[in-house]
């Protein structure tokens, strides 16, 4: 509970702090009287219990003033645990009877309290993985329409295995798409960018081309959008247009590096032609 109170982004009654940390009636309550001197425990359940000293939560998160094992809080790893804590509850709240302050604190904040955490053990990106496919427009529309890049920024930290970058690369192409049909392009462009080679020279190049495309012909510059989330799953997305801009192909190598594949947009046809190619 304490490290709960020192790391909350906004104060929130006992009895909603135990459900959101899953502690038994009663049990955070009785933790907190332990600490009844810097702590301001409330009669009313409604209340929030409040820090007495400015300085507490500074003195308990730092292993070089708090030398007692016993109360020191490593913040990064309670940043963890509510991240998970939160996305759990966010994910799973259509069947689980929460009230709605903690469903508020847990949609709001859990992207959050993971872009701070530490995970001592393997990371639980699954569950993001379910909540962008089970919940993101939902979230998006009602507890944080800004949020689009925070949770792709959140993933590419952790895509250090092959496995994690094929599934940050499915939640761009959910990002992305999810952007795009906003009426959002600009969003949708940045969010691709991701799943390019992280160098600026390659950056500004995608930014300018589809810039160029939008403004000479929006509905090219959608098709290529359109292709460009088809192919998002893949380790490296390259691309080039005709001249007349009547043609784009997008290409890209797959996870396992020895299977490509490219699409080609026929403007005149309007058809999009699958072309594999195999290399070893």
């Amino acid at each position: 509970m304490i490290g709960a109170l020192v790391t909350l982004r906004n104060p929130l009654p006992i009895p909603v702090m135990e459900r959101l940390l899953g502690l038994l009636e009663g049990d955070g309550g009785r933790a907190l009287h332990h600490f009844h001197s810097i702590i301001s425990i409330p009669q009313s359940p409604v209340e929030c219990p409040r820090i007495h000293h400015a300085s507490f939560p500074d003195f308990i998160t730092d292993p070089l003033r708090c030398i007692e094992t016993d109360f020191y809080i490593p913040l990064r790893t309670f940043e963890a645990r509510l991240a998970v804590r939160c996305l759990r509850l966010t994910l799973f709240s259509m069947e689980t009877r929460l009230s709605r302050q903690e469903l508020d604190y847990a949609s709001r904040w859990w992207l959050d309290h993971w872009s701070k955490a530490v995970f001592e053990e393997s990371n639980p990106m699954d569950l993001v993985e379910a909540f962008t496919s089970r919940c993101l427009v939902w979230w998006f529309e009602a507890v944080d329409p800004s949020a689009h890049f925070k949770v792709v920024n959140v993933c590419l930290t952790e895509s250090g295995s092959e496995t994690m970058l094929r599934r940050t690369r499915r939640l761009v192409a959910r990002v992305a798409a999810f952007a795009l049909n906003a009426g959002q392009t600009n969003k949708a462009i940045e969010a691709l960018q991701h799943v390019h080679d992280t160098s600026a020279v390659r950056l500004r190049q995608y930014r300018t081309a589809l810039d160029t495309l939008f403004a000479t012909s929006p509905q090219i510059a959608s098709k290529f959008l359109d292709l460009s989330l088809q192919l998002v799953r893949f380790i490296n997305l390259n691309f080039a247009d005709s001249t007349d801009s009547r043609q784009i192909a997008v290409g890209s190598d797959s996870v396992d590096r020895y299977h490509n594949l490219s699409k080609l947009w026929n403007e005149v046809l309007g058809q999009i032609r699958e072309l594999p190619t195999f290399t070893a």
